[in-house]
């Protein structure tokens, strides 16, 4: 009903008012930052992502990193970190929809680990396979209502 989701929004929006949006960089030399119009978009998605998976408590530890040789060393753009809930995102170059979907993935990990489901992330195991389902599903579903998504620059 329509009050229970005006509670959960309000919920959401507290939780989410705690989550720090935190880079990793190597070098101090490198100071490039999220701007304002890019943390709104990321803030706005994980709403959205969170009331989709049904997660009251958002992750509290986002990191979105610069780092290019953090993201060759993972082999990924992202993970979640099950031992202390945090997800780490790769941003530099990349556009805001394939950040957001990679996002989304991590989030469906992180859903899968507060409900007790768990898999070895291995490509093709069922919880890789709900994680790249149930993200590609809600990026095309936040496209309808946030159309302009698809057509913002890479970060730089």
């Amino acid at each position: 009903d329509l009050g229970e989701v005006r509670h959960l929004v309000n919920q959401y929006r507290k939780e989410l008012a705690r989550i720090r949006l935190m880079k990793e960089n190597l070098s101090t030399k490198s100071k490039q930052q999220l701007t304002e119009s890019q943390t709104a978009t990321i803030d706005e998605f994980v709403k959205y992502a969170c009331k989709n998976l049904g997660i009251q408590n958002p992750p509290r530890n986002l990191t979105f990193s610069y780092d290019n040789d953090a993201a060759k060393e993972k082999r990924s753009f992202g993970y979640f970190d099950p031992n202390s809930n945090k997800i780490w995102v790769y941003v530099k170059n990349r556009n805001m929809a394939d950040i957001l979907r990679t996002l989304a993935h991590e989030l469906v990990h992180y859903h899968q680990h507060i409900t007790g489901v768990h898999g070895n992330g291995e490509t093709g195991s069922p919880t890789e396979n709900e994680a790249n389902v149930r993200s590609a599903i809600m990026m095309r579903n936040f496209d309808y209502d946030h159309p302009d998504v698809f057509k913002l620059p890479p970060i730089e």
